[in-house]
């Protein structure tokens, strides 16, 4: 994992990971919330889907460091049901037109 580049006009380095899961968020909950604990220094949002996508659950992680991240999803995934992630992507931030107010 390399770190990101600098985000245009902002000065600063993001790294940020959206991770689809094909469960309900009720059933990582718990996870996220450890997850959320243990990696204070990681941004962690979970955003439940309800519109009839194959995925249910989008979990996002968020810092200036990539490291960082890839040591809270590890955590993450290794909380999580085997076979239930169905996507990882990475972004220097979240794309475009990801909407956490239109999640729900």
């Amino acid at each position: 994992i390399h770190e990101p580049e600098l985000l245009q006009g902002q000065g600063i380095s993001r790294c940020a990971r959206q991770i689809r899961f094909s469960i309900h968020e009720p059933a990582i909950a718990a996870s996220i919330s450890k997850s959320a604990s243990r990696f204070p220094e990681v941004q962690i949002g979970s955003y439940p889907y309800f519109n009839g996508k194959e995925y249910k659950t989008i979990v996002t992680l968020e810092s200036p460091k990539a490291a960082q991240v890839k040591e809270a999803q590890e955590f993450l995934l290794g909380q999580t049901p085997e076979g239930s992630v169905l996507s990882i992507q990475e972004h220097t931030k979240l794309p475009p037109g990801f909407d956490k107010d239109k999640a729900k």
